[in-house]
């Protein structure tokens, strides 16, 4: 598989996989600089790599440890 095929997960999506209520995702998330926002006729949606997935959830855990 090549390394530049990138998959991306939405927000509610990535929300319900870290077990996170939305707000707190996107408070993390921002604070960390992870994420991007994609602007499409429904409105702006950010989407998280599975990478970005992975160091949300380290945040998480180092937070609560």
């Amino acid at each position: 598989m090549n390394n530049n095929d990138r998959k991306y997960v939405d927000q509610p999506r990535a929300a319900a996989l870290l077990r996170l209520a939305e707000k707190d995702l996107s408070r993390i998330s921002g604070q960390a600089g992870l994420g991007h926002t994609e602007e499409n006729a429904a409105g702006a949606q950010v989407y998280y790599s599975y990478d970005e997935l992975r160091s949300i959830c380290q945040l998480t855990i180092s937070r609560v440890a």
